[in-house]
Parts: C-alpha cells; structure tokens; sequence
C-alpha cells in the first residue's frame, strides 16, 4: 500500500498537481502530439497558446527533428521504454528529476535512470495520461535550445527544454514550475 501511495505522489510531482480541474468553457483544446493549426516552426511565431514566445533563432528543421525527438522520448518515459527514453535525455536531466524526487522521499537516492522510466511509466498509467492524446506546443527558450509545453487533459502543462549534441537532441531540463 505505501508503495502505491508513493507512485501516485510521484506521478502527481511529475505532473505539476491537479487533475480534476476542468478548462474554463470555451478554452478546451483538441488533443493532438502537434500544435494544431499550421505548423509554428517555420516562421519562429508563437504557438496557438499566447504565453508562449519561441525562439525565432532555431532552423525550422531544427525544430521539427528536437520536436521529434521531444515525442519519441515522451512515448518512452510514459511507456516505460527505459532504453529509449534515457538516451533520449542528458545525464543532467536524469540527476535532476532523481534530486527532485529524493527530496520528497519518492525514489530511493541510488535510482537510476531505468529506476525513474519504470516508476513514471506506472504512474502515468495510474493516472491514465495518454500521450497519443496530449497536447504539444513550443515554448520559449534561449536561441541553442528547443523547449516544449506539453498539457494533458485536466493537468496544468509540462515544460521540457532539450539540448542538441554530436547524437542529437537531448531532452536536458524540466522547467516547469
């Protein structure tokens, strides 16, 4: 039981909180991995979410391969593909959302980064957050960066900056508050 407490805290720390808060009427968006609309990355314009201003500095190609590599590493993490996911993201990253964790005693210190697929890909089941239905856009973030918000029905959004490295892009930092 303290086992099952734990996951669903973590889920719930992996996800911002929330979840039964239903979008004010009008404000409802049509679940999609893509922006919906034309795709934002061309012209370096805000994305339909007006809080977001992306980096004009960025290639469209660099963005649509970071926002590929962004998709594929969340399908992995939510899907519990430890393989995948982890070399998909930085060695920063991982350290960082372990730390995160330790401190609110919901992974043991010495977890890896298999440790910290395994237990969000339950916990994402648990709370049935459905990739294929989420909402990806862009977000703002400094000119060598790609960042990403992606928003699940009934949960505030999640924001992921991703690096690019000799092997591609890397998701690097959680950056949601």
């Amino acid at each position: 039981m303290r086992a099952l407490v734990v996951l669903a805290a973590l889920l719930l720390a992996i996800s911002g909180c929330g979840g039964d808060e239903e979008a004010p009427p009008g404000t409802e968006q049509t679940p999609s991995l893509t922006p919906t609309g034309s795709d934002d990355t061309s012209t370096g314009a805000p994305s339909d979410n007006p809080t977001t201003e992306p980096s004009p500095q960025l290639r469209p190609a660099e963005v649509r391969a970071a926002r590929k590599a962004f998709q594929t590493w969340l399908g992995a993490f939510a899907g519990g593909d430890a393989d995948r996911a982890c070399s998909l993201q930085t060695k920063g990253f991982t350290k960082q959302q372990i730390e995160r964790l330790v401190k609110r005693d919901q992974i043991d210190p010495s977890a890896s980064c298999g440790d910290l697929v395994a237990v969000s890909s339950i916990l994402f089941e648990a709370l049935q957050l459905d990739v294929g239905g989420a909402e990806i856009t862009r977000s703002p973030s400094p000119d060598d960066r790609a960042s990403f918000a992606v928003t699940f029905k009934g949960f505030p959004a999640l924001v992921y900056s991703l690096v690019q490295n000799d092997k591609g892009w890397r998701v690097d930092e959680d950056l949601t508050s």
